[in-house]
């Protein structure tokens, strides 16, 4: 039998400041560096990395819930964002919606992707 303990994957939650938690359909992804390193060759073969920074993002597909509306997810701007999967959660800082406004009604289901400051990783 499989505890919680052992699962390292799968759906999860997701809970915006200010609207109720959504249910993380699929596709919960995480990006939580904030600068992007891209390596560089020097004239005398060494080998060495320059740094331009990014946001830290969020993007997962949730369900369509009662009491969340849709439109309030697609207008978030600067607020906490936290994703919890089995053992871990991410809490993304000064989060905005930056994805497509499109709403899946055959699935029952939206893309989401927040953008922010910084993010944070907690193990349980």
């Amino acid at each position: 039998m499989t505890t919680t303990s052992q699962v390292v994957a799968g759906s999860g939650l997701a809970f915006i400041e200010g609207i109720e938690s959504l249910s993380i359909r699929d596709g919960l992804e995480f990006e939580p560096q904030n600068v992007m390193r891209e390596s560089m060759i020097n004239q005398d073969g060494t080998i060495a990395y320059k740094e331009s920074p990014r946001s830290a993002k969020i993007k997962f597909t949730a369900s369509l819930s009662p009491g969340v509306k849709a439109t309030d997810v697609f207008a978030v701007v600067s607020k906490t964002v936290m994703a919890d999967m089995p053992g871990r959660s991410f809490t993304l800082s000064n989060a905005t919606f930056t994805g497509e406004t499109s709403i899946n009604a055959e699935e029952g289901t939206y893309d989401c992707e927040f953008e922010g400051t910084s993010m944070d990783e907690e193990i349980s």
